[in-house]
């Protein structure tokens, strides 16, 4: 048995939370800050296989499986930028640098 698969998938933003766990700032109010770093993500795999039955009985089937794929992703990533008050040293705010985003392109065998 020969097989193909192809498929298409896209999300949006792969989101981070920053704890400030530093003891110095323990005062600070909000300890956790949320963000993200990448957006706009596009999955495309491509995979062909094959299968051979070995043997079949009543209790189990035994085969070979054999799968070859190519998968592309491509999305845009950003740098975060962190404020801290300069006297005390809470974070102020926590946030993305959109001037920053680049797009990247992988490639996966597998």
């Amino acid at each position: 048995m020969f097989y193909i698969y192809s498929g298409y998938s896209t999300w949006d933003q792969n989101k981070v939370v920053t704890y400030n766990d530093r003891e110095e700032y323990s005062n600070q109010s909000q300890l956790y800050f949320y963000s993200y770093n990448q957006d706009n993500h596009s999955l495309i795999p491509v995979y062909l296989g094959t299968r051979v039955n070995l043997h079949t009985n009543d209790l189990f089937t035994s085969f070979l499986d054999f799968e070859i794929g190519y998968s592309y992703l491509s999305y845009y990533s950003y740098e975060n930028v962190i404020e801290t008050d300069p006297e005390s040293g809470d974070i102020l705010s926590y946030y993305v640098n959109s001037d920053t985003g680049e797009k990247v392109k992988k490639i996966y065998l597998e």
